[in-house]
Parts: C-alpha cells; sequence; structure tokens
C-alpha cells in the first residue's frame, strides 16, 4: 500500500485525518463471504491500526475503520 488516509494517533494533531504512507498489513479475514477485512498498523506509530472493509465478491473498496489504538493487530477466517 503506496498511501492510505489514515487517523493521526500522536500528538500535536491526535485524532486528526491524515495521509499514511508506512501502514503495514498484518492479517485478512472473511466475514460470511460477503467483506473482506485487512488489518494494518503504522509502523511509525504515527497513525492509529486501521481495519479496511472490502466487498469479498468484487474487491472494491467499502470503508475504512480507525482504531484508537497502534497496536499490531491481527486476523483469521471467520
Amino acid at each position: 500500500m503506496i498511501q492510505s488516509a489514515a487517523i493521526k494517533y500522536t500528538p500535536p494533531g491526535q485524532g486528526q485525518p491524515g495521509i499514511a504512507y508506512d501502514m503495514d498489513p498484518q492479517g485478512l479475514a472473511i466475514i460470511d463471504h460477503k467483506y473482506l477485512i485487512i488489518s494494518a498498523y503504522s509502523k511509525s506509530k504515527t497513525f492509529d491500526s486501521v481495519l479496511w472493509v472490502l466487498d469479498f465478491k468484487t474487491g472494491r473498496f467499502v470503508k475504512p475503520i480507525a482504531l484508537n489504538n497502534i497496536d499490531h493487530v491481527g486476523g483469521n477466517y471467520l
């Protein structure tokens, strides 16, 4: 991933939207064969971890879900 919309974790600007260039995908999950979830974290710990939600059948991006932390997030098959 070259860049992604993200939410800043670290002050100043905590909670503000930004563009991350260092998101590192960590895991995948498939929900009811409807959604593909990709979890990622910011290597620099500047941005919140994120879940990217994609349509499982088309691969189209649905929405990001910003997590209120900077932990390394993983995933598994549900």
